[in-house]
């Protein structure tokens, strides 16, 4: 595990630690980074993607005792839903967290989302700050499984990988793959890691991984995201990580 001394501290731990639920308030949550480069190229990655951790099978029982997460923008309609186990957070499925381009302008929305404070980890200002956090992002038009998918990668990763000095941390490629549900459901999955090393703040890991598992609903594509450090102590494992993908459900 990284030192929980001054390790960066990006936008979407910052954020997510404070579970912030409109966009004003988001920009008063990040924490300054106090070192950090003055540019960084995203495509010049060192982190490498490393080995798929969305691998296994999940029968019923895997999911005894896990929460059940759901929620739509609107509060209306037949909402989609994921599981996390009861060691994590679940904030209220009205609680909307959202992505921002460069400009500060919103360019995505999510609802319901969880969170993991299983690293024991507090800010400057004594607020937690989580290891993971999922969120349903809200539907996109379309049924390009894929394109959505990588889109939604691309779209949500900005929350981890850009600090409030507008620096960038470098990527990886995104690798998109089609995958089957605990369900049954069709959907694909698409993952990047982050390497955070160009940040300071609080409990830093080296690197981050984030993930979107996109269905396909009557409202449009839904996408799971995932985030989390990959810390060596206290991180969320890969079995936990892949169970939280699968449980993904469309509305029935």
């Amino acid at each position: 595990m990284a030192s929980s001394g001054l390790r960066g501290t990006v936008r979407a731990f910052a954020i997510l630690s404070v579970a912030v639920t409109v966009g004003a308030g988001v920009a008063a949550g990040v924490v300054q980074a106090t070192e950090a480069p003055a540019t960084s190229e995203p495509g010049a990655a060192k982190v490498e993607l490393g080995t798929n951790p969305f691998v296994g099978t999940f029968d019923a029982d895997y999911y005894v005792n896990w929460a059940i997460q759901s929620g739509t923008a609107t509060g209306e309609g037949k909402p989609a839903s994921y599981r996390v186990p009861l060691s994590w957070t679940v904030k209220s499925t009205s609680t909307e967290l959202v992505a921002t381009d460069d400009a500060g302008v919103t360019v995505a929305r999510g609802h319901a989302p969880s969170y993991y404070f299983g690293n024991n980890c507090r800010n400057g200002a004594g607020t937690e700050v989580p290891a993971a956090w999922t969120v349903l992002a809200d539907p996109v038009p379309g049924t390009d499984l894929e394109a959505a998918s990588t889109s939604a990668v691309e779209t949500w990763v900005r929350t981890v990988a850009r600090n409030a000095d507008g620096v960038d941390a470098p990527l990886t490629s995104i690798e998109s793959t089609p995958v089957t549900l605990n369900d049954g459901t069709a959907a694909v999955r698409s993952r990047v890691r982050v390497d955070l090393t160009v940040f300071n703040g609080p409990c830093l890991a080296d690197q981050a991984e984030l993930a979107a598992t996109t269905i396909a609903t009557d409202e449009g594509a839904v996408s799971l995201i995932q985030s989390r450090y990959l810390l060596s102590e206290r991180a969320v494992g890969d079995r936990v990580w892949a169970g939280i993908a699968a449980s993904l459900r469309a509305p029935d």
